[in-house]
């Protein structure tokens, strides 16, 4: 069992989580401003504001770690040093359109011992999902706090696939035909999708995308893995902070352990053979 290298990190991280959702439940009917960023995406004064308090908090409570976030910092990873990798407002299209789908994640990198906290809260039903490297995983609510074992799976053919909530095109309902998954195995996600895991409500997760920020998947990966799945790439290797995607990666996969040799092979096989009909 691995030692927390830093006592109180933990601590500050479910407070800085805490902190993070009492703003977003505070200004979620609309009482802030939407900017369009460089890549098309979106940001809000409310991740501008979370960002400020990480800034703030860090420098005072933890100046010795780099904070790797979405809206703050220049993304530079200093080697030798720890890091929060941190999504202020995960889901902030959600948030936009008033949908509960938005949480908020973060990840503790430790330069010796690699991803060795992460935890995601949703401040709308105060549900903060945290695991720590080789100690396994839990859910707290208020001040009730419950282990989580390893979900238990249906036979292979009836997994059930996570589906993008905001995905509007084909591409990932023709790919689980052609593996042969029925309609009634896809289940929509959006934030709440590592939750769905934990909880045994979604079996598998393929992302056709070739590099996903690392604030969006440190502390998803951290978790699924204490629970039993397989989170890496397509092509077999695992997804570890710092280093890039494999060239021409097709994509990433979250499914059971025992399971990801056989499921990889046949998403690979699909991708690569011609379109049938």
């Amino acid at each position: 069992m691995m030692n927390n290298p830093h006592p109180e990190l933990i601590k500050l991280m479910k407070h800085l989580a805490r902190r993070a959702g009492e703003v977003m439940m505070k200004r979620f009917e609309g009482h802030y401003q939407i900017y369009d960023k460089p890549d098309g995406t979106r940001v809000t004064d409310v991740d501008l504001e979370i960002s400020d308090i990480l800034q703030e908090t860090l420098a005072k409570e933890f100046p010795e770690a780099v904070l790797f976030s979405e809206e703050c910092g220049t993304h530079e990873i200093i080697p030798g040093r720890p890091h929060l990798i941190i999504d202020e407002l995960d889901g902030t299209s959600a948030f936009i359109e008033k949908r509960l789908g938005f949480s908020h994640q973060a990840a503790y990198f430790d330069p010796a011992d690699g991803l060795t906290f992460g935890l995601i809260y949703h401040p709308w039903n105060d549900h903060l999902l945290s695991a720590f490297k080789g100690r396994g995983v839990s859910l707290e609510q208020g001040r009730d706090r419950y282990p989580l074992s390893s979900p238990d799976h249906p036979e292979f053919k009836d997994f059930r696939y996570a589906h993008p909530y905001r995905y509007r095109g084909k591409k990932y309902r023709r790919l689980l035909e052609r593996i042969g998954v029925d309609s009634s195995q896809i289940v929509l996600t959006d934030s709440t999708r590592t939750h769905q895991f934990a909880l045994g409500q979604i079996d598998a997760s393929i992302m056709l995308m070739e590099r996903i920020p690392e604030w969006d998947w440190a502390a998803e990966k951290l978790i699924v893995e204490e629970l039993g799945f397989y989170h890496g790439y397509l092509n077999g290797e695992k997804a570890r902070f710092g280093v890039e995607p494999p060239s021409d990666n097709p994509g990433y996969l979250i499914c059971p352990m025992n399971l990801e040799s056989a499921l990889r092979a046949s998403v690979l096989e699909a991708i690569e053979s011609p379109e049938r009909g």
